[in-house]
């Protein structure tokens, strides 16, 4: 998978293997490294060696899975994608898997709507207690808002559709309601981006309801 990083594949990748690693013998192989090829084969070799057949996971866009194809042993792709499309040149790359796993009941379903008939189990993401530590000290302007406070955490972006998320939100409840909308949406790969002039463009009937929480160095810190 993608093991180096501060997006969801990293995080989630990291996170999963490190848990999966109490289990049994695990080799960690980045996608991104240069050695990452040389790496499976290794893997594959020492698999071989000592007799018993390896199991394959990779967590990763579904357009990296045809590095499965050619491998002996399980293979399996962890599926995280959020539409009831599947692109059509993913097909044939999902179908050569032995078993495809997703975070959600719901994209479990998409993937058994789209005719795959190969075993799919749910994994979710978990939880990091070392991180979400709900009995940590609140933040000390959040916790001054009344109501109830939504979080949503996500890249401003098309795919994400925050825009049309905060939206929603701006016209679901009527100005007695006493509701918040907490944004974590920075966009690491888009630096020249200011959710502050987005939030803006968008008209809000209640802009007073939505908050931005600013970039953090910490997940420990936001969870």
């Amino acid at each position: 998978g993608y093991l180096q990083g501060r997006t969801g594949y990293n995080v989630l990748t990291r996170h999963l293997f490190s848990a999966m690693s109490n289990q049994g013998p695990l080799t960690q192989i980045d996608l991104l490294q240069r050695d990452s090829a040389s790496r499976i084969l290794e893997a594959e070799q020492l698999a071989q060696t000592s007799g018993v057949p390896p199991t394959w996971i990779m967590i990763a866009p579904p357009k990296e899975f045809g590095l499965l194809q050619s491998l002996h042993g399980k293979r399996i792709g962890y599926v995280l994608w959020e539409a009831t499309g599947i692109p059509k040149s993913w097909r044939p790359l999902l179908q050569g898997l032995d078993e495809l796993w997703s975070p959600s009941a719901w994209g479990t379903q998409v993937l058994r709507n789209k005719g795959f008939q190969m075993p799919i189990s749910i994994v979710p993401g978990g939880v990091d207690l070392s991180a979400f530590r709900p009995a940590a000290e609140k933040h000390p302007e959040l916790s001054k808002l009344p109501g109830f406070k939504f979080l949503h955490v996500g890249k401003w972006e098309l795919r994400k559709n925050s825009a049309a998320l905060v939206q929603a939100f701006d016209r679901a409840f009527v100005a007695s309601e006493q509701v918040s909308l907490i944004l974590a949406v920075h966009h690491f790969s888009r630096g020249g981006l200011k959710p502050e002039a987005e939030l803006k463009k968008l008209g809000l009937q209640h802009p007073e309801r939505v908050f931005l929480v600013p970039p953090i160095d910490l997940h420990g810190d936001l969870a």
